[in-house]
């Protein structure tokens, strides 16, 4: 096809893949993972970070896949430590729409509280919650079960 063809479907994919690196001092992930999709792999996505005043490119890696209960875990790994990371994940579908979802997050393989926003946004029946990922990290493990 024809580039402009091309140009969207490419855009499609980047917003699917969800990696925001705009501001390059705070990194953001947003994976856009359709409800009915059981997961997504991205592999050796480049972005861009700042670090010492200075910007250079990165390799991101990460798999996002939700179980059969509801679960969400994301595996992120890059090539270099990360600035903060923020990552926004979802959708969480609930019984009651209009109330946000009672969700534990793990980092790391523990349970964390703070950092969290759990009713961080809402597209129609579904609620996402954003996590903030401290600085100094080349790979982590983020999952959300809902209680």
């Amino acid at each position: 096809g024809n580039g402009v063809q091309q140009a969207e479907v490419l855009r499609i994919l980047r917003f699917l893949i969800g990696i925001n690196d705009i501001n390059p001092k705070k990194l953001k992930l947003i994976p856009r993972l359709p409800s009915d999709w059981t997961g997504i792999t991205v592999a050796e996505f480049p972005a861009w970070i700042e670090t010492n005043n200075e910007l250079h490119q990165i390799s991101l890696t990460y798999d996002l896949s939700r179980k059969p209960t509801g679960e969400l875990e994301l595996d992120v790994k890059s090539n270099e430590q990360l600035n903060p990371v923020e990552v926004r994940i979802g959708p969480m579908a609930i019984e009651q729409p209009h109330n946000p979802p009672e969700i534990n997050v793990y980092l790391d393989g523990k349970q964390v509280t703070e950092n969290i926003d759990k009713d961080s946004g809402q597209a129609g029946d579904c609620w996402y919650a954003t996590v903030n990922i401290p600085a100094g990290k080349t790979n982590f493990n983020l999952r959300l079960i809902e209680k």
